[in-house]
């Protein structure tokens, strides 16, 4: 498939945001992609629906974060070819209670506890905003160990942004309360791991 002609750009109301599987922006990126007119009004925010992706426009699976009405531009937007699952992995209330939860407070432990163990299922999860994704069957002495390690890690951040709250080097200044980077002032969007990165080099 190739970027939607303008003829059927009409039909196509409706957009998503979807993390594409196999990829190196899956961790910190969305992409948005036009819904056909078949499909309209039959995806959901945790559904997995199979797009085009790249210059071959290769087919990859892609989850979705989010639906939304199309945005005016969209000559150089794709479109969705199927959808990979007849329902969400992930329910769109889920997603919204992590994000909303992730929003409020990076000092908040969040564990999922699902059935599924695919590795995208995981990654999934974790970009959402969860710390830990653990599959059943699991022993209960397992999710107790996790569960301190999330209470250890969340009392480690609280007291260093108890004790430093801004990291000044150079141009750049890591706000440590809002987990916030500013270069000459100018926000950077970075995800969490990347921000625990960049963190980690600059106290050390």
């Amino acid at each position: 498939p190739h970027a939607a002609s303008p003829g059927s750009q009409k039909r196509m109301t409706e957009a998503v945001q979807a993390a594409v599987e196999g990829t190196a922006y899956s961790f910190d990126a969305l992409f948005t992609y036009l819904v056909p007119d078949s499909l309209s009004g039959r995806i959901s925010a945790g559904m997995r629906v199979v797009v085009p992706f790249g210059r071959g426009n290769r087919s990859r699976v892609a989850l979705v974060f989010e639906v939304s009405p199309a945005p005016e531009d969209r000559s150089k937007l794709k479109y969705i070819s199927a959808i990979a699952d007849s329902e969400p992995i992930i329910s769109p209330e889920m997603i919204k209670l992590c994000r909303w939860i992730r929003e409020q407070s990076s000092e908040i432990g969040i564990i999922m506890l699902s059935a599924k163990s695919q590795e995208m299922d995981k990654v999934n999860c974790l970009m959402i905003g969860a710390d830990d994704y653990v599959t059943k069957p699991f022993s209960p002495s397992e999710l107790v160990a996790r569960v301190d390690a999330i209470y250890r890690r969340v009392n480690v951040s609280q007291t260093r942004q108890e004790s430093v709250r801004n990291i000044v080097s150079g141009p750049f200044t890591l706000d440590c309360q809002s987990r916030t980077v500013l270069k000459n002032g100018a926000a950077i969007e970075l995800t969490q791991v990347e921000f625990q990165i960049m963190e980690l080099f600059f106290r050390n």
